[in-house]
C-alpha cells in the first residue's frame, strides 16, 4: 500500500490507480464472457454492477475535485512525485520551505545533500541570532551531525560528554572532585603566611599540626 501513496506515484498515477480495480474487474468479465464461464443471467448482473460501480466512482471523484480548493486540483494530474517536489521546494523556495526538507526521509534530499549542507553552513549563525519560527530544537534534531556547522558540532559534542559524565559516572566524579578539593584546601591552609615584624614572612600557627608534633615527640621519648 505504501507504494500506492501519491508522494511515491505522483498525482496522475495516484488518480489512475483509484480506477485500477474497476479496470481489472471489467477485463475479468470480458475474458470470462469469451470463455462462456457465466450464464447469461449472471453475466448481465455482473456487468450492471460493474457499470454502476464505475459511474459512482467517477461521480464521487468529480464531486471531490469540484468542491476542493482550486489551487490543489492540478496536483491530482501532475506527474511530479513527492521526492521531486521536496527537492524543487528547497532549490526554488524560501528559507522556511528549505527547512521543511529535513522533515522528510533522507532519501528525499540525498541527491542535493551538498547544497543543503552549504545552505546550513551559510545561514546557521544568522538563524542563531534572528531565531526564526522554524529554527527550533525539534528542527535542529532533524539535521545530521555531520551537516551542522563545525562550531555547533563541537558544542554538541561537549554537551554530550558532560551528560555522559553526569549520568554514567556522576557520583564517582563528584567524590573524586571532593577529595581533590579537600586535599587542596588542606595544603592551602598549611601554606598560609603572615607578615611579621621586620618585613619577614612568618607561617601562620596551625593547631592541628602542633598537636601532631607533640604527640610524635612524646612517642619518641617513650
Amino acid at each position: 500500500m505504501h507504494f500506492r501513496h501519491p508522494l511515491d506515484l505522483g498525482g496522475l498515477y495516484f488518480s489512475l490507480n483509484m480506477f485500477q480495480p474497476l479496470f481489472g474487474l471489467t477485463l475479468l468479465l470480458t475474458l470470462n464472457l469469451a470463455k462462456g464461464s457465466f450464464s447469461e443471467q449472471n453475466l448481465e448482473l455482473l456487468m450492471s454492477l460493474t457499470i454502476g460501480l464505475g459511474i459512482s466512482l467517477m461521480l464521487l471523484f468529480g464531486t471531490f475535485l469540484l468542491l476542493m480548493n482550486k489551487e490543489y486540483r492540478d496536483s491530482f494530474f501532475s506527474m511530479e512525485t513527492g521526492q521531486q517536489m521536496a527537492r524543487k521546494n528547497f532549490l526554488e523556495g524560501t528559507d522556511p520551505m528549505k527547512a521543511d526538507l529535513f522533515f522528510n526521509h533522507k532519501i528525499y534530499w540525498l541527491p542535493i545533500r551538498e547544497k543543503a549542507a552549504a545552505w546550513l553552513q551559510e545561514g546557521w549563525t544568522t538563524w542563531e541570532d534572528d531565531k526564526p519560527d522554524w529554527f527550533t530544537d525539534v528542527w535542529k534534531s532533524r539535521i545530521p551531525a555531520d551537516m551542522k556547522p563545525a562550531a555547533n558540532r563541537k558544542v554538541a559534542a561537549e554537551a554530550d560528554n558532560d551528560t555522559a559524565l553526569d549520568v554514567g559516572g556522576g557520583e564517582e566524579h563528584g567524590r573524586r572532585r571532593s577529595v581533590v578539593e579537600m586535599i587542596s584546601g588542606q595544603k592551602a591552609a598549611k601554606s598560609k603566611v603572615m607578615p611579621a615584624a621586620g618585613g619577614e614572612a612568618k607561617k601562620e600557627f596551625d593547631a592541628a599540626e602542633f598537636i601532631r608534633e607533640v604527640n610524635q615527640r612524646g612517642t619518641i621519648g617513650m
